[in-house]
């Protein structure tokens, strides 16, 4: 009786396993749930893609004193941030800040920039407007 009912005990747990085993959501590690980043430049911007938005994290054209036109997209992603320091030491006029941008580092524009007279904000930007002489301000 007893190897019967340890053959039963033990027929049952290996069905119980299987059946868990079948049913189970795969295990996904951290490092496989990642999202990959990608480093890119276009038109003197260099940006980072993250989730299909794009960052600006530097802009190469730092001796120009033309107008920076920021554009709505780069490599096809919306740019979405601009990082801090990005346009540090930029001698450019002014800035134009496309309407796809919504979050913007309180240190992007903060060092060396001896010659930015105004920021402009294109229609349509939720998140940031430009009053008076150009000036930059968030809607929050």
């Amino acid at each position: 009786m007893k190897k019967a009912l340890s053959l039963f005990l033990a027929i049952i747990m290996v069905f119980g396993i299987a059946a868990v085993g079948i049913t189970e959501a795969p295990h996904v590690h951290a490092e496989e749930a990642v999202t990959e980043k990608i480093t890119a430049t276009e038109s003197n911007f260099v940006y980072e893609v993250t989730d299909g938005l794009a960052t600006v994290i530097d802009y190469t054209d730092k001796e120009s004193t033309d107008e920076i036109i920021i554009p709505d997209t780069l490599g096809g992603y919306p740019v979405r941030y601009l990082a801090a320091e990005s346009f540090k030491g930029c001698k450019c006029v002014a800035i134009t800040i496309p309407a796809s941008v919504t979050r913007i580092d309180h240190e992007a524009f903060a060092y060396d920039m001896p010659n930015i007279e105004r920021f402009n904000v294109l229609q349509g930007n939720i998140k940031y407007r430009t009053i008076g002489d150009g000036v930059l301000y968030s809607t929050d």
